[in-house]
Formats: structure tokens, C-alpha cells, sequence
């Protein structure tokens, strides 16, 4: 199975936008889109991760999903006040491959492994994806997640 896809660029801050070329959105082989939504937006967290309500996030749109319960996104939102401990990096690699389980799920992908890569000079941490194809190819992605130095302890 193969997948065309609205192409995007990050910027120097860490934004990710569509690319325009020629007039038009230039379109990649992938899912690129589908990633950067189940990855930087925020899920709804449950009750016992955020107790008072007005506080959870979340997209509205899952009050009305097809499937109950089912939440878009994911809850990297909570690492953004941490120091980026061994069980932050735990819980950052948990969040991400937990967000792209719908893409198992729907039988996009076979696997989904996530990776921790702390930078202590630049205070940083990368998060490295490697995802396996149903016809068994792998695609690599890799997201600078947070930036101690220049953008807070979490980009968003």
C-alpha cells in the first residue's frame, strides 16, 4: 500500500507547515499529515491524569467520533513543564507509539517503535520514529521535541 500525502516543512522554531510549490501543495509518498496530528495534537487526558476537567485539552471532535472513547492526538502535552527524566523520556516514547496505535489498528502499518534521544549539549530531546509497512519497508521519522535552550522545555 502506498500513500500520497500533503508535504510539510519545519521551520527554524520547530512549526510545521504545508509546503507550496509552483502554486499548488507539493504532495510526498507517505502520511505525513496523519502523523503530525496523532503526534502534536493534543489528546483529552483521562480523569486520573488530569483531574479538573477544564484542564484536559483534547479535540472537541472526539465528542462526536464514530467510535466511543476513541481520543485524536496524543498526551506529549504533559512532558511540557518536565525536567526530561529516564521516566519522562519513558513517557514521551509511550505517548507516541500509544497515538499512532490507530494506524495498526487500520492497517496502515505493522509496527510502530519510538525512540528517546537526549542531546545534553543542546539540552534537547529528539524523538526517533521507525515505522514497518504491511509490505514490510520501513519509514523513518525523527521530531526534535523539546528544546530546553530556546523554546521553553517542550515545543509545541
Amino acid at each position: 500500500m502506498t500513500f500520497t500525502d500533503l508535504a510539510f516543512e519545519q521551520d527554524e522554531d520547530g512549526i510545521f507547515d504545508l509546503v507550496i510549490e509552483d502554486g499548488d501543495f507539493k504532495l510526498t509518498a507517505g502520511f505525513e499529515t496523519a502523523l503530525l496530528v496523532s503526534l502534536f495534537s493534543d489528546r483529552r487526558a483521562y480523569l486520573d491524569e488530569v483531574p479538573d476537567p477544564e484542564k484536559r485539552r483534547g479535540w472537541i471532535g472526539d465528542l462526536v467520533s464514530e467510535n466511543p472513547g476513541d481520543k485524536i492526538g496524543s498526551g506529549l502535552w504533559f512532558y511540557e513543564q518536565s525536567r526530561l527524566s529516564v521516566d519522562d523520556e519513558n513517557g514521551v516514547r509511550d505517548e507516541a507509539e500509544k497515538s499512532l496505535d490507530w494506524t495498526i489498528t487500520d492497517s496502515w502499518i505493522t509496527h510502530v517503535q519510538a525512540q528517546t534521544e537526549k542531546i545534553p549539549s543542546k539540552r534537547s530531546l529528539k524523538l526517533n520514529l521507525t515505522l514497518t509497512m504491511l509490505n514490510g519497508g520501513v519509514s523513518s521519522y525523527a521530531y526534535e521535541v523539546a528544546d530546553a535552550t530556546q523554546r521553553g522545555a517542550f515545543v509545541r
